[in-house]
């Protein structure tokens, strides 16, 4: 008897392991780049802007529930449609529209 629901995992256990090693490469490359833009450009600009305002140092559990949520978001929209459609492009497209709606969001948030 054939199930109606399709899972999101393909179903050959090679695409798994592809998936897992996807998820832990982007996750690092992402905290490596997003330390470094933090550090160089948005801190400075912060402590000038906000700075009497900012905690000395910031809440790391918060900000590595935000990587491993947003990376799994990007592993699900992205990455696994791309490997489906065999296109490197789909990921891109996918993952530039999460992030403009991500970050989109948090920026007219911030206006409002």
């Amino acid at each position: 008897m054939a199930s109606c629901h399709q899972s999101a995992w393909p179903s050959p256990k090679g695409r798994q392991m592809e998936y897992l090693i996807s998820y832990v490469a982007a996750l690092v490359l992402f905290i490596l780049i997003d330390l470094i833009w933090i550090k160089t450009v948005m801190r400075p600009i912060f402590e000038r802007s906000i700075g009497s305002i900012m905690l000395p140092d910031p809440h790391m559990g918060a900000a590595l529930a935000f990587f491993v949520l947003y990376q799994a978001g990007l592993l699900y929209f992205a990455v696994i449609p791309a490997v489906e459609a065999g296109a490197w492009t789909t990921a891109a497209i996918h993952g530039a529209l999460l992030g403009i709606i991500a970050y989109g969001t948090y920026e007219t948030t911030n206006l409002a």
